[in-house]
């Protein structure tokens, strides 16, 4: 019987030359693979879209017992010349007001009655007495304008001292922090219709010295009271001149018996931005008090409020994969509630977004 024939053994060289190839091959290909996973599943972008805000109006009413309100009540009285009149002759006159002096200097300065002062934008006073002002020190003093009319009725200023040479006008100087009036003056006639109006205008000033009154009264700076929640029982007015007679001015003596609902502000708003889910725009918020037949206390008004709605469902993923910061952007802006859009890609070299839709982060904030 014939021996079956033994496969010839191939030299280790020719093995190595064999295999070595195919095995480099292979690893090669795994690397590329392991690569690969990896990038798919670490690349990520972040895009953070900012949405414009649209706030709506929004009315709200709670009870006095609601915001945990506190009562507090006083008399109070005024007496107040009313002067600006809606109708009447307008005559011009001497604006008049009061300034501060302020010598920065190292020696006194002596000013004379009438110095000259003029104002920032060219309005020129002056002064109703002689004063010296003390070195580092101030004075306050009346003044009036050189001209008559309502160019003299201007709004705080910086005064220059005219007389002094250039170098002292910048140590010593002239401040106001009132307006000037008196430019102008009305002339009525006294008829109902300006007693009414003068005693309006006194009820104004009756409400804002009762809310400081009672906000005092009231002990707390978290609870305020103002005007608005301010109401007057048994008002009471006298006025002079009498009827028929001309004036420049009405007075009116005011009292009443004046009760403030105190209340945290804050509380309000929050109370409201519970309700709506929203956020109040404090610069657009405004409230009244209201007494019911029945007393019962109501506090009422209306609020800008910006809903807090993130909704970012009409973005759509498939359009932002494999693109470019400018190409994402583009996109985007194409919705009228973007109002910009923030792109950080991560490793940071990169400069698409990634190819799966998985590692694109969409996030919202609010403008």
């Amino acid at each position: 019987m014939a021996k079956p024939a033994k496969s010839p053994k191939l030299p280790p060289q020719h093995i190595h030359r064999v295999f070595s190839p195919v095995m480099l091959g292979s690893m090669v290909l795994c690397v590329a693979l392991v690569g690969t996973v990896a990038y798919l599943a670490f690349t990520k972008t972040t895009i953070t879209v900012t949405l414009n805000r649209v706030a709506n109006d929004y009315s709200f009413e709670f009870s006095a017992d609601e915001l945990d309100a506190e009562i507090v009540s006083r008399d109070v009285t005024t007496t107040y010349d009313v002067n600006n009149f809606s109708e009447g002759e307008r005559i011009p006159e001497v604006a008049t007001g009061e300034v501060t002096l302020y010598n920065t200097h190292t020696v006194d300065q002596p000013l004379v009655k009438t110095t000259r002062l003029l104002s920032q934008d060219g309005v020129l006073f002056r002064t109703n007495e002689t004063v010296v002002v003390p070195a580092g020190d101030s004075v306050t003093v009346a003044v009036y304008a050189d001209a008559v009319g309502e160019a003299g009725n201007i709004p705080p200023s910086s005064f220059t001292i005219v007389a002094l040479r250039e170098t002292l006008q910048e140590l010593i100087y002239a401040k106001s922090t009132t307006a000037m009036t008196g430019g102008i003056v009305t002339e009525v006639t006294v008829t109902e219709a300006t007693i009414n109006e003068a005693i309006a205008t006194t009820e104004k000033q009756l409400r804002q010295i009762a809310a400081d009154v009672l906000h005092d009264q009231a002990q707390t700076d978290a609870i305020t009271i103002t005007p608005n929640t301010v109401w007057l029982t048994t008002p009471d007015y006298t006025t002079s001149p009498e009827l028929g007679g001309v004036t420049r001015a009405i007075t009116v003596t005011a009292s009443a018996t004046a009760t403030g609902l105190a209340f945290d502000r804050d509380k309000l708003i929050n109370m409201i931005e519970q309700e709506t889910g929203g956020t109040v725009k404090k610069k657009n918020f405004s409230f009244d008090v209201t007494v019911s037949p029945d007393t019962t206390i109501m506090v009422s008004g209306r609020a800008k409020v910006v809903q807090a709605d993130d909704d970012l469902s009409f973005i759509d993923k498939k359009k932002l994969v494999n693109k470019a910061e400018s190409e994402v952007r583009q996109y985007l802006k194409n919705y009228s509630q973007v109002d910009d859009v923030g792109i950080q890609f991560s490793p940071f070299w990169l400069k698409t977004t990634p190819a799966l839709e998985r590692n694109i982060i969409i996030q919202a904030q609010t403008k």
